[in-house]
């Protein structure tokens, strides 16, 4: 595993830009140890973190909060999902095929 995907920062980014001008497919598991960021299919992040999930009042996709309009993605986002399971690594590479 390379440096960059073990060890994304505390927010699970990584140093892997987006495409321009260009559709790509975004995925991110959690299983309550590791946090998991994937780009078309192939994992490009991870962060150890345990404990469960508190969504809390709000759900924001896309940025970082609300009222933090700097930290929000500039773009289209289309066929957002949630699952109620973790997709393994071929689940979300399967996804990432469709279009």
């Amino acid at each position: 595993m390379s440096d960059q995907r073990r060890h994304a920062n505390e927010h699970g980014k990584t140093d892997k830009p987006l495409p321009v001008g260009q559709w790509s497919h975004l995925a991110a598991t959690y299983d309550n140890r590791v946090m998991r960021l994937y780009l078309n299919g192939a994992e490009v992040g991870t962060l150890e973190r345990t404990g469960f999930i508190n969504p809390g009042d709000n759900l924001v996709v896309g940025g970082h909060g609300v009222g933090f309009a700097r930290a929000r993605f500039h773009g289209w986002l289309d066929d957002v999902r949630i699952y109620r399971r973790v997709l393994s690594p071929a689940d979300i590479a399967a996804l990432a095929q469709t279009k």
